[in-house]
């Protein structure tokens, strides 16, 4: 394989060099511990009837009949209702019509769910009773309304099937007590999971456990780590990692896996060639497969870049600005339109590998900034994007 290169200059802090052949790329939603503030020392609601959803369920999204104080933007983001207001949500995984979310609450990092109407916090032991300030969740990915797959510390996976608006949960084993760092459901039977050493695959039409698909045949540091599997469907699939500061990618179609990027640090200051052709570059983090044979990630939180398919059996990397501060990405399935977020922002383009401009999404409410960090911004199409960080989950269903 081969990789050709778009002319760009890029800023200093990423030195490029050259490759062609191999590996993945990748991203931490690893966060420091924090207290809460305004609520500090709150509690989740108890949960009700519904043992599978506890929490508090009488608010409306912001436009809705429910609750006339929440609010939406000029852009068409609307607040949500959370089971408390200090709750800081990292990552989110939403579905057409609901979504699930990890949060840091009271200290302790914990599930969501929003129904449509309002968030619940999911109960569960492995994390209702964990040591607070440890981060025990880090991986969320929902394959349905009513599935949901939770990743964590010491090879936590769990699998929540809802019945009769109650979620049963299933505790699966990898065999391992890695970090669960990411979790794709590429079909029911078909589910990815990448630990800090390996990427696992469950498929029920060959076996009822969880097998090795990826690994590194490593004996001496430093070692592969795995961050991001993604992908679209069950015909592609990225597998994105670092080796220390250096990326790994790889890509597997037609059931083959290819090594796109694989360095290894050279003196503690560059990547260097570990396989013939290897390009040099740090890490990749926020991967997004947008389709088309795409990914697309942030290149040490300064650079767009978007690695797809070329003639032949070639790939094509190419660079785009990307607004200051930017925390996550996410691009629209099939075009080319990104939004981003960051610090009190949320900025869209509609083509920034063509030059397009940065425009501002407002999630400004009566004309005052929302001053928090925005942490992920997902969606499942055009018309249902989600913005979620300290205190704020922003529902936009306009495009």
């Amino acid at each position: 394989m081969r990789i050709r290169w778009l002319a760009f200059i890029p800023p200093a802090a990423l030195l490029i060099g050259a490759m062609s052949a191999c590996a993945a790329d990748g991203m931490s939603v690893a966060r420091d511990p924090r207290s809460t503030d305004d609520e500090a020392g709150a509690r989740l609601p108890e949960p009700g009837p519904d043992a599978g959803d506890g929490g508090d369920a009488g608010h409306a999204e912001g436009g809705g009949a429910g609750d006339a104080s929440l609010q939406c933007s000029d852009a068409g983001w609307c607040e949500t209702r959370l089971p408390v207001t200090s709750a800081d949500i990292f990552a989110i995984a939403p579905r057409e019509s609901s979504a699930f979310a990890l949060a840091w609450v009271d200290e302790r990092t914990t599930l969501l769910a929003f129904d449509g109407a309002s968030w619940r916090a999911l109960p569960h032991e492995a994390w209702d009773v964990a040591p607070k300030g440890k981060q025990v969740l880090h991986a969320v990915a929902a394959r349905s309304e009513d599935e949901v797959w939770i990743g964590g510390d010491g090879g936590l996976l769990l699998r929540g099937i809802r019945t009769s608006g109650t979620f049963t949960w299933t505790r699966l084993s990898l065999g391992r007590e890695d970090v669960v760092r990411s979790i794709y459901v590429a079909s029911a039977s078909d589910v990815y999971v990448a630990t800090d050493s390996c990427l696992f695959r469950w498929s029920a039409e060959s076996t009822e456990t969880f097998q090795v698909e990826y690994e590194e045949a490593e004996t001496v540091e430093p070692r592969t780590t795995f961050r991001e599997v993604v992908g679209v469907g069950t015909t592609e699939l990225w597998l994105v990692g670092a080796r220390a500061n250096c990326a790994f990618v790889a890509r597997k179609t037609n059931g083959v896996w290819t090594k796109i990027f694989d360095s290894e640090p050279l003196a503690g200051l560059f990547c260097d060639f570990r396989d013939p052709y290897a390009y040099q570059t740090p890490p990749f983090t926020k991967a997004v497969a947008s389709g088309n044979g795409e990914l697309t990630t942030l290149a040490s939180g300064e650079l767009l870049m978007r690695v797809k398919p070329d003639t032949g059996d070639g790939m094509v990397l190419e660079y785009a600005s990307v607004p200051s501060d930017t925390a996550d990405v996410w691009v629209v399935p099939g075009t080319a339109n990104v939004f981003t977020a960051g610090f009190a922002l949320v900025q869209e383009s509609q083509d920034p590998w063509s030059g397009g401009v940065w425009n501002v999404s407002s999630v400004a409410f009566d004309g005052k900034p929302t001053l928090t960090q925005f942490k992920a911004v997902r969606g499942t199409d055009a018309k249902n994007l989600w913005v979620v960080g300290d205190s704020y989950a922003l529902h936009k269903k306009t495009p």
